[in-house]
């Protein structure tokens, strides 16, 4: 089974355009559910991710811990929202499918069912740059590097493809690329 129905509850609507809406969406479920409001929009939430994935690309066979803080000043980032927001956002994120308790206090690993999705984002955002189908090749093949032919390798590539067709600001040449 994919990683969708493993995290998603059956008896919610969860139609979705694309994987990134059905994440995206889940999160924001869980902000509704519990009647929070938070600042942090669909964009900060994506990049967040994606970044997560960037960092976790380079090993993804070993498991990477990141500290509160870390998560926090990564969600963070430039937004110039105050800290409590940001760290109520955060542990929504880390009550989610995201991020699991690493066995130290406050620390966390990327759940394991997610890392191809969070690393496909990352993917994205490393051929969104590219004009040419050469460029978008070549850059692919730099982000995956030697994971390409392994199992992981092929699935961030799909999930990388699939948000690829699903977002309207990558150039065609970059899908054609990607496929």
């Amino acid at each position: 089974s994919d990683w969708s129905s493993d995290v998603c509850s059956s008896d919610l609507d969860w139609s979705a355009r694309s994987e990134e809406q059905l994440m995206i969406r889940y999160w924001q479920h869980r902000l509704r559910e519990k009647g929070k409001i938070t600042a942090i929009d669909d964009t900060r939430f994506r990049d967040f991710i994606a970044t997560l994935g960037q960092q976790l690309k380079a090993n993804v066979t070993q498991a990477r811990t990141f500290s509160r803080l870390e998560l926090k000043n990564i969600l963070a980032g430039d937004s110039g929202e105050p800290g409590n927001v940001v760290l109520e956002a955060l542990d929504e994120i880390t009550a989610g499918i995201w991020l699991t308790p690493a066995g130290k206090a406050d620390q966390f690993s990327l759940n394991r069912r997610v890392l191809p999705f969070a690393i496909g984002l990352a993917l994205v955002d490393e051929v969104r740059a590219a004009i040419t189908e050469n460029e978008a090749d070549q850059s692919c093949e730099a982000f995956l590097g030697p994971i390409a032919d392994r199992d992981i390798g092929v699935e961030i590539l799909k999930v990388g493809t699939s948000l690829a067709f699903s977002d309207a600001g990558i150039r065609d040449d970059t899908k054609k690329a990607l496929l």
